[in-house]
């Protein structure tokens, strides 16, 4: 089962030599990082979204680690704000920072400055909906574009501490190029926002195979520990799970794609039979998960979910309104 009991904000050690920095409820903002600390080296798995809260992370590892008062490596798993703002915290300022070129490229495309340029020019629903995410819950000034210093394609294979740090570069997904981080001494995998527990998944680009190949990656590690971008710990059960999850929207979105179910009416007969299911917060996200499904069975692999933000914001205000008065029976238990 996720490990519920320890989804609690702070910093849990998972390993002799690794740590998951929680940020319960794992909504937009608040992310899953992640230290590795060996041979007085220590590792960043991700930062948080804001300098004040990256520092918190910081603190608590340098309490719980003095040989990671000063961390010499961070590792990206993608571009998304949440995961990489926290770049710019002055405790990391002179960290080696490893991203693909993918996300390298985002970075450099939509800079601190742009991105708040661009949220604050934000209209109508657009505007609710960025309101609600960001809530008064973060500080985004003292943020400046900070490339990272080593850009890789693929993946690339680091040493902390004497211990092998391998970064595997996936496919498109939730973004165009997310990172999953093995440290197989420890049996430890961070795998970013690629998996969660309790919610529907948030396909953000048309490539559902993509992410069960991902998934059927980590699992050949057979590792202890899987550290997911939001929620609780995971283990190769809750994995496993979440694979047949996967599969099992896979598969009733193809059956109605086949059936010549326009888009829509699919995504509402998915959300009327979810069978076990049901229970998983974030049925709206399957409006935008369906969507990139039968892109996908259609062969148009330029969409994603993301590619009219502005549009995507206000469609998540409106679904956000709109699912738990038309499906109350998934929403009645939260």
């Amino acid at each position: 089962m996720p490990d519920w009991k320890r989804y609690s904000t702070g910093l849990h050690r998972v390993s002799d030599k690794c740590y998951a920095y929680m940020q319960p409820p794992g909504n937009w903002g608040l992310n899953n990082t992640a230290f590795f600390v060996s041979g007085g080296e220590a590792l960043m798995m991700d930062t948080g979204c804001d300098i004040r809260l990256t520092d918190r992370m910081l603190d608590a590892i340098g309490e719980a680690e003095p040989a990671a008062s000063r961390v010499g490596t961070v590792v990206l798993t993608h571009w998304h704000v949440d995961h990489v703002h926290g770049i710019n915290a002055p405790r990391l300022r002179g960290s080696r920072v490893h991203a693909s070129r993918i996300c390298a490229n985002w970075m450099a495309n939509l800079p601190p400055r742009r991105w708040l340029e661009a949220i604050g020019s934000l209209e109508g629903d657009a505007r609710r909906q960025i309101e609600y995410l960001l809530g008064n819950k973060f500080d985004f000034t003292g943020l400046d574009y900070i490339p990272p210093t080593d850009v890789f394609e693929g993946g690339t294979e680091l040493e902390v501490g004497g211990c092998k740090v391998s970064v595997i570069e996936g496919k498109p997904c939730h973004t165009r190029s997310d990172n999953i981080v093995h440290i197989p001494e420890e049996g430890v995998v961070h795998g970013g926002d690629l998996v969660s527990a309790g919610r529907h998944v948030g396909l953000q680009y048309p490539f559902m195979e993509n992410l069960l190949e991902l998934v059927d990656l980590m699992l050949s590690w057979d590792a202890q520990v899987y550290i997911p971008g939001h929620g609780p710990l995971l283990d190769a059960r809750d994995l496993r799970d979440i694979r047949t999850y996967l599969q099992f929207m896979q598969s009733e979105a193809r059956r109605r794609y086949d059936a010549g179910i326009p888009v829509a009416a699919a995504t509402e007969d998915i959300l009327r039979n979810l069978g076990p299911y049901k229970g998983l917060r974030g049925a709206e996200n399957l409006f935008f998960t369906i969507k990139m499904l039968f892109c996908e069975f259609a062969g148009d692999t330029t969409d994603h979910v993301r590619r009219d933000y502005p549009g995507y914001l206000a469609k998540q205000w409106e679904l956000r309104k709109s699912v738990p008065r038309k499906f109350p029976e998934l929403f009645a238990q939260f």
